[in-house]
C-alpha cells in the first residue's frame, strides 16, 4: 500500500538523520538474553526485532536454534511485505494464521498449510523455505532450482562453502535464527514487495536457473561473495560426517533414568553405509553411566566384550549405532561425555573419512522423585530424596487415577515406610491400549518443603499396557501350515522395540497357532536358526533375539526358507524395522516362490527407515499381506490379523491398529480457545463421526469434530465454555461408523499449551 511505503521511507529518512549524528556501529542491538554479541545471527535477530518481524518469547528469549513453524514463518513474511498490512485477521474459530494464509495463497506461495491446516504448526524444511522465498520474488522454482537461486542471489550459503544441493540441507528444519538471517539478506537487496506467482507453483521457471553440473551430486560449486565479505551461513553445520539424535539431554541421577543416543555415520561424500554391514564401535562414558549396547563380536578384532558401566564394544546397524545410556546415581550435578569411536574405519577404505571420536554431552541432575513401578496388577509408589534415599517417615497420601478407564482396588492410599501400593484391575480390551496412571502426592504436614520440591502436590505418571489375547475362531477349520518366524535382531530395535514386545507376542502366536512344525530365525548382520520343532521346543528360544549389529533381511529369509521342507502349506512372517540389500532379498523371493511359501511382512517404526515398496512386493508376490506399525504395542493386532487369515482365510480391510486411523491428532490450548484437529486415513474404513474425549469433574465430556473435507476433522471451542473441565495432560480421539460402533481410538494425546 502507498501509505505504508511512504511511512517506511519517512522513517528511514529519520533513522538516517539520527544515525548520522551517532558513532558508527557494526551490529544491530538484540534485546534477547539468548542472542548475545558474538552469536552468528546477532545482527539479523536485532534487525528483525527492530523491524517488528518478531517479538521473541515472553521470557525474554528468542530461541535461535528452535525450528520455526510454517505459521510463524508466514507471520514474518507478511510483516516483511511492504505491499500489505502487518497482519490479516482470521475469522472466529479459525487457526490464528488463517488470514495471513489466505493472503499468501492468493499469491500462490507454495505453503503446506494452505490446504492442510495441521501442517501450519509443523517445522518448515529448508528446501521448502527456498521455494517460498523464490516465489516471494516472483520465481516458480522446484526445490533444487530454488536452492541454487538463493546461492546466486547471495541469500544463503551452504554448510561448508561447497554450495551444492546436499550442502544446503534441504530436508532439515529451518531454525528461527536461519529464518531471520534469510529475510535480513533479502532486505539488503532493496526489495520488500511481495511479487508472488500467477498460478499454482509447478516449477515453471526452472529453465531460468539451470543447475550446474554435479549440483545435486555433491560436486563442489563455488559462488563469489559480493564485496569479498564472508557472511554467516543460513544452515547449521553438522558434526563432521555424522548425524546425532539424543532422546533427552538431562537425566535424573538415580541409576534408573535413561535415554537413547543414536549416531549415524556417513562416508566422505555423504553416502550411507549399507544396512547389512556393521562397524565395530567403542562407546564410553566419562561419568560412569551404564551403557547398554549389548555385545559385539568381530573375528577380525578377535574379541568379545560384554557391556559394562563405563565402556562397551558394540556394532552399528549399517550406518547407525544406538546405545541406551542410564544415568549413574549421584547427589551432585554431573556432566557426562559419551564417546563413540569407530575401530574398523578402514573397512570402507578412503570413502570413510571420520578420523575423530564423536562426543555427545549429557547431564545428570540429582532430584527428589516419586518412583512409580508397575508389577503385574500392582502399582507401587516410592518417595526418594536426591540420590535415591527412601523417605521412610513421610506423612501423607497418594491419589491415583487412570486416563484409560482402569479401576483401582483403592484410588487413595497412605504412605507406609515411604511406600504406597494399590492394585489395578486390567481393562478388558480387544485392542492394545497404553493406559496412563496419574499419581499425586498430598502431604499431611510441611516437614519436607525443600528437599521434596517437585514431588509434593505435583502430578506424576506411569504407562501401563493392556493387551488382548490372540484368538482363534472355533468355526474355522483350515489346517495349520508349517510356520517360520523371521525376527529382526538389529541394533535399531533398542529404540523401536525397547520392551522387546516382539519376543513375548511371537511366543504367544506360536503357542496359539500350535503348528506341528515351527522355524524361528533371527537376523542382524548375519542370520541364525534359533530352533525348529514343536511349539514347546521353539518358544523357549525366542528370547535369544538380540538388539545389535546390522540388518541383513535376505540372510534371515534364506536361513528360514532352507528349513522349510513340508509338502503342505507353508507360511513365513518377517518382522523388521530397517532396510537391506535388495539383491539378496530378490534371491530369497525366488526361493519362496519355488517352495510355495506365503510371506507376511511387517514394517516396524518410522517408514522413512523402511523399504516399504520392497516389503510390499515380497508380500504381494507370495500371496501374503504387508503391515506397518509405528509402535510395537500394535504387533498383537497384526498377529491377530495374520492368525485370522491363516485359520479362516479372512483378510481384514482395516488398519493394522485402530489408533492408526488418526493422522496427527492434536489438542492445543491458547489464551482464549481450544483447538482440536485430526486427519483420517481413508484405508481404515468409513467414518461417520469423530469426537475428542476430555475428562472433567463430571466424568467424560465429548466434543464432536466438524468434517471439513479432505478427511480433515476439527473443532474450536472457547476456553471459557470449557472451564468445568479438569485439565489433565491428555485427551483421546474416537471414531464411529454409521451404526454408532466405535471403529477407531487414538493413543492418548498430550494437550499442548
Amino acid at each position: 500500500m502507498e501509505w505504508k511505503r511512504n511511512r517506511i521511507i519517512a522513517l528511514l529518512l529519520m533513522v538516517v538523520m539520527i544515525f548520522s549524528l551517532m558513532p558508527a556501529s557494526t551490529e544491530a542491538a538484540s534485546p534477547f538474553k539468548d542472542v548475545k554479541p558474538g552469536h552468528w545471527a546477532f545482527e539479523s535477530v536485532g534487525w528483525a526485532y527492530a523491524e517488528g518481524l518478531t517479538n521473541g518469547y515472553p521470557d525474554g528469549t528468542f530461541a535461535p536454534d528452535k525450528p520455526i513453524t510454517e505459521a510463524q514463518f508466514v507471520t514474518m513474511l507478511v510483516r516483511f511485505d511492504c505491499t500489505s498490512p502487518d497482519a490479516f485477521p482470521s475469522l472466529k474459530g479459525e487457526h490464528k494464521s488463517s488470514g495471513n494464509y489466505r493472503y499468501l495463497a492468493s499469491k500462490h506461495l507454495p505453503l503446506e498449510g494452505t490446504s492442510r491446516t495441521f501442517a501450519r504448526d509443523w517445522a518448515v524444511k529448508k528446501g521448502t523455505a527456498a521455494r517460498i522465498i523464490a516465489a516471494f520474488n516472483g520465481y516458480d522454482l522446484s526445490e533444487a532450482q530454488a536452492v541454487y537461486y538463493l546461492y546466486t542471489e547471495d541469500l544463503a550459503s551452504g554448510r561448508t562453502g561447497k554450495n551444492t544441493f546436499n550442502d544446503f540441507g534441504a530436508n532439515e528444519s529451518l531454525t528461527r535464527a536461519e529464518a531471520v538471517e534469510l529475510l535480513h539478506r533479502l532486505s539488503k537487496t532493496g526489495e520488500c514487495d511481495l511479487v508472488g506467482l500467477k498460478k499454482k507453483a509447478t516449477g515453471s521457471d526452472n529453465g531460468s536457473y539451470q543447475l550446474p553440473q554435479n549440483f545435486k551430486d555433491d560436486g563442489t560449486v563455488y559462488f563469489p561473495t559480493p564485496g569479498g565479505l564472508t557472511k554467516p551461513p543460513v544452515v547449521f553445520n553438522p558434526i563432521d560426517s555424522v548425524e546425532i539424535d539424543v532422546g533427552k539431554r538431562d537425566l535424573i541421577a538415580n541409576n534408573l533414568d535413561s535415554t537413547y543416543v543414536t549416531v549415524s555415520f556417513k562416508g566422505c561424500n555423504g553416502e550411507s553405509i549399507p544396512y547389512d554391514r556393521s562397524l565395530a564401535v567403542r562407546v564410553s562414558s566419562s561419568a560412569g553411566a551404564i551403557l547398554d549396547g549389548e555385545h559385539y563380536f568381530d573375528q577380525k578384532l578377535n574379541s568379545k566384550v560384554t557391556y559394562g558401566r563405563t565402556s562397551i564394544l558394540s556394532g552399528t546397524d549399517g550406518p547407525d549405532i544406538t546405545v541406551k545410556v542410564t544415568a549413574p546415581k549421584s547427589t551432585v550435578y554431573r556432566t557426562d561425555t559419551i564417546t563413540f569411536e569407530v575401530l574398523d574405519r578402514d573397512a570402507f577404505g578412503s570413502t570413510f573419512c571420520l578420523t575423530k571420536p564423536v562426543n555427545v554431552s549429557l547431564n545428570y541432575v540429582p532430584q527428589a522423585e516419586l518412583r512409580l513401578e508397575n508389577e503385574g496388577t500392582t502399582i507401587r509408589a516410592t518417595i526418594v530424596r536426591p540420590g535415591g534415599e527412601v523417605v521412610h517417615n513421610f506423612n501423607g497420601r497418594i491419589n491415583f487415577r487412570s486416563t484409560g478407564g482402569s479401576q483401582f482396588l483403592s484410588d487413595t492410599v497412605n504412605f507406609w515406610n515411604g511406600v504406597a501400593t494399590t492394585s489395578l484391575y486390567p481393562i478388558q480390551t480387544v485392542q492394545p491400549t497404553r493406559d496412563v496412571i496419574i499419581a499425586e502426592v498430598i502431604p499431611y504436614d510441611s516437614r519436607y518443603p525443600n528437599e521434596l520440591i517437585g514431588v509434593l502436590n505435583e502430578s506424576h505418571s506411569i504407562e501401563v499396557l493392556h493387551d488382548a489375547e490372540l484368538r482363534i475362531n472355533p468355526s474355522c477349520t483350515s489346517d495349520i501350515p508349517e510356520m517360520a518366524f523371521i525376527i529382526d535382531s538389529s541394533g535399531s530395535m533398542k529404540k523401536n522395540d525397547p520392551d522387546r514386545l516382539r519376543v513375548a507376542k511371537t511366543q504367544r502366536l506360536i503357542n496359539r497357532l500350535n503348528a506341528a512344525r515351527n522355524i524361528a530365525t533371527d537376523f542382524n548382520s548375519s542370520a541364525r536358526n534359533l530352533r525348529t520343532g514343536a511349539p514347546f521346543e521353539v518358544v523357549p528360544h525366542i528370547p535369544r533375539v538380540q538388539e545389535t549389529g546390522g540388518t541383513n533381511i535376505g540372510a534371515g529369509l534364506i536361513t528360514a526358507f532352507d528349513q522349510m521342507n513340508s509338502s503342505g502349506k507353508k507360511v513365513a512372517i518377517l518382522l523388521t524395522d530397517g532396510k537391506s540389500s535388495e539383491r539378496q532379498i530378490a534371491s530369497a523371493l525366488s526361493v519362496a516362490k519355488a517352495k510355495g511359501i506365503t510371506v507376511f511382512t511387517i514394517g516396524l517404526g518410522n517408514e522413512k527407515n523402511l523399504n516399504t515398496a520392497l516389503l510390499k512386493k515380497i508380500a504381494a508376490e507370495t500371496g501374503g499381506s504387508y503391515y506397518h506399525i509405528s509402535d510395537s504395542i500394535d504387533l498383537g493386532l497384526v498377529y491377530q490379523s495374520i492368525l485370522d487369515e491363516i485359520t479362516c482365510g479372512v483378510k481384514l480391510p482395516t488398519c493394522s491398529s485402530a489408533s492408526q486411523m488418526f493422522v496427527s491428532p492434536s489438542v492445543k490450548i491458547t489464551n482464549s480457545d481450544v483447538f482440536m484437529e485430526t486427519d483420517i486415513r481413508e484405508t481404515c474404513g468409513e467414518v461417520a463421526k469423530v469426537i475428542v474425549r476430555f475428562e472433567s469433574t463430571r466424568g467424560y465430556i465429548d466434543y464432536e469434530l466438524v468434517h471439513r473435507g479432505q478427511n480433515n476433522y476439527r473443532f474450536i471451542r472457547g476456553l471459557n465454555e470449557m472451564e468445568d473441565i479438569h485439565y489433565y495432560k491428555e485427551a483421546q480421539f474416537l471414531a464411529y461408523d454409521r451404526n454408532g460402533n466405535q471403529i477407531g481410538a487414538s493413543r492418548t494425546v498430550t494437550i499442548s499449551r
